[in-house]
């Protein structure tokens, strides 16, 4: 797991260095030599899409997306779990969904050879490479999952002050 996110922590910080340098690099000829690059905003945004497409998958295994738990986090062991489990199938689920038509839509684009406008980019492989990201983060999130239900509940520490108060 964590040499996958290595590789996914490195491919994100070369597309996301790549994209800067790239807007840099246009900033400057435009003002030096009124001059753009040609296909700029098209590489930018395949930049962004690579750093957007690696970090799903490493804030799951990070674990670091942001979590609103107001209500779950007053619930006792046994149900915070539940509730843990019922939230990831959802999850999971979800992620499926978008995996799934994201494979649909890149085969579309293999076969019908789409392209970017100016440097004539094929599209197909990014959202190949989109779809295959959304497939990692359900593969992590099932282990993720699996580790929740095999582990005992936790005592979480609301119920360790109850216990400390009623001997």
């Amino acid at each position: 797991m964590k040499v996958l996110e290595k590789i996914l922590i490195w491919i994100a910080g070369i597309a996301l260095i790549a994209a800067a340098l790239l807007m840099v690099a246009n900033i400057i000829t435009r003002l030096a030599f009124h001059y753009a690059i040609p296909g700029t905003y098209e590489l930018i945004g395949y930049f962004a899409l690579l750093f957007g497409c690696t970090v799903l998958p490493v804030g799951t295994i990070a674990r670091s997306h942001i979590v609103v738990d107001i209500v779950t986090s007053h619930l006792p062991g046994v149900p915070y779990k539940v509730f843990q489990i019922f939230t990831g199938i959802l999850e999971v689920l979800t992620y499926i969904a978008l995996a799934y038509g994201g494979f649909i839509l890149a085969i579309s684009k293999f076969a019908s050879h789409e392209a970017s406008d100016t440097l004539k980019i094929p599209v197909a492989p990014l959202r190949m490479f989109w779809a295959v990201c959304v497939a990692i983060t359900i593969i992590v999130r099932i282990i993720q999952l699996v580790m929740i239900i095999k582990n005992p509940p936790v005592v979480r520490s609301k119920e360790k002050e109850d216990v400390r108060e009623n001997g």
